[in-house]
């Protein structure tokens, strides 16, 4: 003998109507469409006022359009009654036909920005913590999604580098984070990472030299110093810096028309001339070792 089934309680989803969900639904939609013909001023309502945790709501157009009735759970709208969870959706459906995605989402990112700006300003969440404890939270937070690989811990190399190369252009642009900071204040977190043991001078030489061969493959650069012996770059481009040819008038090497030298002999080893510079400083600084 089966047990009878307990009735769904009539605040529960599953014990809503199916048919009248989907009837909702669709007036919604319908009514969606009148309210953007007739009251386009949602829109720029909307843009206007989608700032801060106090700003837009769906209810304040609610209030503004439809009428109210004897029923506090429903709203009237040029004669038609309507419940207020239609009339809500029905202006969610105005601004997507009003604002289209590329607006709605420049607004959020506004609406974003003004929230971090405020946050920031008042010391509110993570702003309101100490250095300490800010790292903290950071190293938690960076330890669990290793543990867990999401996030940019479940991304292949190639995905880590196409991601931080498109962050950076980003930056870069913006004139936000190292890019905002000036020659001294740069300098001042190098050495403050040299130290505390942290970031890259917190890796051992191996893994060091593993991440520049990585970063090398990654971009197409070939190496400096073939692993069996077949070519020495470096050698030739400490060679090419001391015929006059390759020099500026006062004798320092010209980078530009070494590596140019360089990439028309070996084609299939691209110089540029920053590689080049890098090349000349390592080698300036093993002679100076080797003399001491």
């Amino acid at each position: 003998m089966s047990m009878p089934r307990a009735k769904p309680h009539p605040e529960t989803r599953s014990g809503y109507d199916r048919n009248a969900q989907f009837l909702a639904i669709r007036r919604s939609r319908e009514l969606g469409v009148v309210l953007a013909a007739e009251h386009p001023e949602i829109g720029e309502y909307y843009a206007q006022n989608l700032q801060l945790a106090d700003g837009f709501r769906q209810t304040d157009i609610v209030e503004r359009i439809f009428e109210s009735t004897d029923d506090p759970a429903s709203v009237t709208y040029n004669g038609k009654r309507y419940s207020r969870r239609v009339a809500r959706a029905a202006v969610c459906e105005a601004i997507k036909l009003l604002i289209p995605e590329e607006g709605r989402e420049e607004i959020r990112k506004r609406i974003f920005k003004a929230c971090g700006e405020n946050a920031r300003d008042e010391g509110l969440g993570i702003f309101g913590l100490s250095e300490s404890e800010m790292e903290k939270v950071h190293r938690a937070g960076g330890t669990a999604s290793h543990e867990k690989r999401v996030g940019i811990h479940g991304h292949t190399h190639n995905q880590r580098v196409a991601s931080g190369r498109k962050g950076g252009l980003r930056s870069k642009e913006r004139g936000v984070g190292v890019h905002a900071m000036t020659t001294d204040q740069r300098r001042a977190i190098a050495l403050a990472g040299v130290e505390k043991g942290t970031g890259i001078h917190g890796l051992g030489v191996k893994r060091r030299d593993e991440m520049l061969r990585n970063s090398m493959e990654t971009r197409g650069v070939a190496r400096w110093v073939d692993p069996e012996g077949e070519y020495d770059d470096g050698a030739l481009c400490v060679e090419l810096a001391d015929q006059s040819e390759y020099q500026h008038r006062r004798g320092r090497p010209n980078c530009r028309k070494i590596a140019e030298a360089m990439t028309d002999m070996h084609p299939g080893r691209p110089r540029t001339a920053n590689a080049v510079q890098a090349c000349l400083a390592r080698a300036r600084l093993e002679a100076q070792s080797a003399s001491e």
